[in-house]
């Protein structure tokens, strides 16, 4: 789904380890430090929000820390969040400086059939031709469909030119 998605929107795809368990117990310390009814300790909570993106930083390459940093965006396939990572460098968790997108995989069999049936668009990055072909013969009892089939193709014609392909 990932992959799929790296491809429709021209963007990078980065495949995490699923050997994150330190990820996995410092979130369970974090929500146990939420759940405290005398409140939380706000130093502890950030303090546990770098670990996050210590660990997370473990689990990257140089390449992928970087990517990640530049980036606008991000969009996750996981169950863990990860826009709440502190990374090295950085002075908040990325959900704050960058657009983070949680896509949840459970239950995976659901979430294949939202991620494939999407909107139906064709992403052109490069200069394309379109053939078109007419099919209507040109004769008086077709003059009211050829003239729409006319117009189609003078609209084609008009937003190709005015297109900007970059």
């Amino acid at each position: 789904m990932a992959l799929h998605r790296a491809i429709t929107e021209n963007a990078h795809y980065i495949e995490i380890n699923s050997q994150a368990d330190k990820m996995y117990q410092v979130l369970d310390e974090l929500e146990q430090q939420l759940k405290q009814p005398s409140g939380t300790n706000n130093p502890h909570v950030w303090r546990m929000l770098r670990e996050i993106g210590k660990q997370l930083t473990l689990l990257l390459t140089d390449e992928q820390l970087s990517i990640i940093k530049r980036s606008k965006s991000i969009c996750t396939f996981s169950e863990y969040p990860l826009g709440l990572a502190i990374l090295p460098d950085q002075e908040v968790p990325l959900c704050i400086s960058h657009n983070v997108y949680n896509v949840p995989i459970i239950p995976l069999s659901r979430q294949i059939t939202i991620e494939l049936s999407g909107p139906e668009f064709i992403a052109l990055y490069r200069r394309c031709s379109i053939l078109f072909i007419e099919c209507v013969p040109n004769d008086e009892s077709n003059r009211y469909v050829r003239g729409l089939s006319e117009q189609l193709a003078s609209q084609i014609k008009h937003m190709a030119s005015v297109s900007v392909i970059r």
